[in-house]
């Protein structure tokens, strides 16, 4: 391969990776901060106040009783969160177990009490002009 081609084909790489980073800030910086709203409440313990400004499709999953319980026992297991960083985020049209619809999966590194590396990972749509969590989980 000559110099030129070599530089050609090194451009279009990093044209490329720059459009994919790029690409990850044309997502609503809404849905983000709706996501970081949530996991604040949750840091803080307020599972009832999450699951009232959750979509009503979580709501359809879990009643909020059960909901509350499974964040008391995921704390009881795990600790709460010390620290996350915002990974990735990505456009989804489908998820599994919910109707088809434009969904954005939000992915942090986390580490709590327990755990070092631990992933939480948030499903947000909008609802009407908000965003709006539909799935938690922390692993």
């Amino acid at each position: 391969m000559n110099y030129l081609s070599r530089i050609i084909v090194v451009s279009v790489v990093l044209i490329s990776c720059l459009s994919s980073v790029c690409l990850a800030g044309n997502f609503p910086s809404q849905a983000v901060k709706a996501a970081e709203k949530f996991t604040q409440l949750l840091d803080n313990k307020e599972y009832r106040s999450a699951y009232s400004a959750s979509s009503a499709l979580l709501k359809m999953v879990d009643t909020e009783p059960e909901w509350v319980k499974e964040r008391e026992l995921s704390g009881l297991l795990l600790g709460t969160v010390q620290d996350r960083k915002l990974v990735s985020i990505h456009a989804r049209d489908t998820y599994p177990g919910l109707p088809d619809d434009e969904y954005l999966v939000i992915y942090f590194e986390a580490r709590t009490q327990r755990k070092a590396k631990a992933a939480e990972v948030l499903l947000v749509s909008l609802a009407g002009e908000a965003w709006q969590v539909c799935s938690y989980h922390l692993k």
